[in-house]
């Protein structure tokens, strides 16, 4: 099961083997059916694409939380490939429990593609230390899908707001399970539209 997964996303999982012992990383079927994959869904996924496609071309997109890059790849996907798309994370966090370099090596396997081809840079870095040396443009969308407390959603919306960002969007906004996203981004004005929990100024 877990090796079709792997396959199926676009590697060797004899490969990745070498970084998770076995012993070590065991899970049963129903463990692995009932983690959070930190996917978008496919309606949502529809909206942000056409985010990135109304956005202006002047300026970097930027993506707040990378995880596994399932919304770096739509977002590439829609954008101009000349556009650059740079997401950030610090791989703290994963579903799987992996390390963070196991967890980096993933996210850089499954955008390698996009890192190519399609003008993506992956920054391994706290978003908050991003925000304070940020001395770019101002980005012409960013994508908000990181720490998803009160105080870190807001955070994300104070330096999209201060840098001038044009497309302010988000995943997540879901009363029940992320009440702190929804407090911030109602403070901000709420969302303009929403599709799931994926959401935009």
């Amino acid at each position: 099961m877990i090796q079709g997964v792997f396959r199926n996303l676009g590697f060797e999982f004899h490969k990745f083997r070498t970084y998770i012992p076995p012993a070590e990383r065991r899970i049963t079927l129903e463990q692995f059916t009932s983690l959070n994959f930190g996917e978008i869904l496919i309606d949502e996924a529809r909206f942000l694409t056409d985010l990135v496609k109304g956005a202006p071309t002047e300026g970097p997109m930027l993506e707040i939380g990378t995880l596994f890059g399932w919304s770096t790849r739509i977002m590439a996907i829609a954008k101009p490939a000349q556009q650059p798309l740079i997401t950030i994370d610090s791989f703290q966090w994963n579903p799987w429990e992996l390390t963070p370099e196991e967890h980096k090596w993933v996210t850089g396997r499954l955008l390698a593609d996009a890192v190519a081809k399609l003008n993506v840079r992956q920054v391994v870095m706290d978003k908050n230390v991003y925000y304070a040396g940020y001395d770019g443009p101002a980005p012409a969308l960013i994508f908000m899908d990181a720490g998803h407390s009160y105080e870190e959603t807001r955070r994300d919306l104070e330096f999209a707001k201060r840098v001038g960002a044009k497309v302010i969007c988000g995943h997540d906004y879901d009363p029940v399970a992320w009440p702190g996203v929804v407090q911030a981004v109602e403070e901000f004005g709420g969302p303009a539209t929403r599709v799931g929990s994926l959401w935009v100024l």
